[in-house]
């Protein structure tokens, strides 16, 4: 098995050859000059609409299994979680309540 041949790249062909030489062999082949347009910068990427992150701390609280299935079947059909339905519906009681 042969090994494998690194890529012949411009930079290596500078390395190897005199640029006069190429630049010789090249007009004398009718071989035009090709550069490389610099690849387009990608657009940047939208800021996500997320809120930044709060600190937060843990709160287990035993809830009754119909309040609780309730609650899941609300967040379903509200497409959130439960941590998130429940935030919502305390922030509202709190905003209510100052």
């Amino acid at each position: 098995m042969s090994p494998k041949r690194k890529p012949l790249t411009e930079a290596a062909i500078q390395d190897d050859f005199a640029p006069q030489a190429v630049e010789q062999l090249r007009q004398s082949l009718n071989i035009p000059v090709v550069t490389r347009q610099p690849e387009p910068t990608p657009p940047p990427e939208p800021q996500s609409e997320e809120p930044l992150k709060v600190a937060t701390k843990r709160l287990n609280v035993e809830i009754p299994l119909d309040l609780h299935r309730w609650l899941k079947g609300y967040s379903g059909r509200e497409g959130k979680s439960i941590t998130d339905v429940v935030i919502d519906l305390l922030s509202s009681l709190r905003t209510t309540n100052e």
